[in-house]
């Protein structure tokens, strides 16, 4: 099992790579992954391109921080706990602010119906989309009921997204095929044709695909 400090730096390193990649500005965003029986969250208010270890916060389950001189946890944690009780089988979560799943969101074009990519039928799991609640505060977890059983991709309505994994990687790039995924889904809406989508019979067929 990885020490607490490596998976430190692994969720300082890909909150680095998240803010490269443009999928968060400034101190926007969060990332966290499980310890035992702890959290280790980026901490609040800090700009994610120049985040160090010593940013990541401890958490239990109920919130609260457990290293008393250590950074301020950030303020989305608790949508990120309400993941980790719904999916034991779940080690990170990577909350982000990807511009055209932003985008698709804000025109009401929707990512959950069947992809037309052999990547984004692998890798997400029914993308749903959860009712607007106010970033920063524990309304986002309440937006979340009934959402998580079988999916590794939440849209944040008008505010972000939330992608899951066994891993930091894993949850990272669910993130990156969805931004994916959402830019081609925008650049489809522009076309008369309509994209070709797998059916259902392809679609298991692809997810059944070892990896």
């Amino acid at each position: 099992m990885p020490e607490t400090n490596d998976i430190k730096s692994l969720i300082a390193e890909y909150a680095r790579l998240t803010y490269r990649r443009g999928y968060l500005a400034g101190t926007e965003g969060n990332i966290s992954a499980r310890d035992g029986g702890t959290v280790l969250i980026t901490a609040s208010g800090v700009v994610k391109e120049f985040i160090a270890v010593t940013d990541i916060a401890t958490i239990g389950m109920d919130g609260e921080p457990l290293e008393p001189t250590g950074p301020r946890p950030s303020t989305e944690r608790y949508t990120h706990l309400e993941v980790y009780r719904a999916r034991p089988d779940i080690a990170a979560v990577v909350h982000a602010h990807p511009r055209y799943v932003l985008l698709c969101n804000s025109l009401g074009i929707g990512l959950s119906e069947a992809p037309f990519t052999a990547e984004a039928a692998m890798f997400l799991s029914n993308v749903r989309t959860a009712p607007f609640a106010r970033p920063s505060t524990s309304d986002g977890a309440g937006s979340l009921d009934g959402l998580l059983g079988d999916t590794n991709a939440v849209v944040l309505d008008r505010h972000g997204s939330l992608t899951f994994g066994k891993s930091v990687a894993e949850a990272f790039s669910v993130l990156e095929i969805l931004e994916k995924h959402a830019m081609l889904t925008f650049l489809a809406s522009l076309s008369s044709n309509k994209p070709r989508r797998f059916t259902d019979s392809e679609l298991r067929a692809l997810r059944n695909i070892p990896y």
